[in-house]
């Protein structure tokens, strides 16, 4: 699965789902962030991520 860090998740996803984008879940809220399954176009799983620590970025490499 791919992961996809965003600054705003609910902006996004609203906009997605304006375009017609197919969602897995609701938002979720977690200690480190919040995030959203999106079915890819090949049916795969890509998770959207906003994350609320620093500590819960993903990193750069």
């Amino acid at each position: 699965m791919a992961t996809v860090r965003i600054r705003y998740i609910a902006n996004d996803v609203d906009a997605l789902r304006k375009a017609g984008v197919h969602f897995r879940n609701d938002i979720v809220t977690g200690v480190g962030g919040k995030q959203i399954l999106v079915e890819g176009p090949s049916g795969n799983p890509i998770e959207l991520f906003e994350p609320t620590i620093p500590e819960a970025r993903l990193a750069r490499g």
